[in-house]
């Protein structure tokens, strides 16, 4: 069962709560996921994955941890 409230957060959003759990957007990323269904476009996934196999993105976490959580939420 689909809850009513939806919600679509950027491709900015969801990296920057992923990978750098900066306060303020991890919380909303918490919050919009706790409090309902996270939409997304083709476009926005595809972005998503592309970004996150960016190689400047190593040094935080390895790739294959990046393409989970990607894969996970879309």
């Amino acid at each position: 069962m689909m809850s009513d409230l939806r919600f679509v957060l950027d491709t900015n959003t969801l990296v920057s709560a992923f990978l750098f759990k900066k306060p303020v957007v991890r919380q909303a990323y918490n919050r919009a996921r706790a409090l309902g269904d996270l939409l997304m476009s083709d476009e926005t996934a595809t972005e998503l994955r592309d970004v996150l196999l960016r190689p400047k993105f190593d040094r935080y976490l390895r790739k294959e941890i990046r393409v989970a959580f990607a894969t996970a939420l879309i």
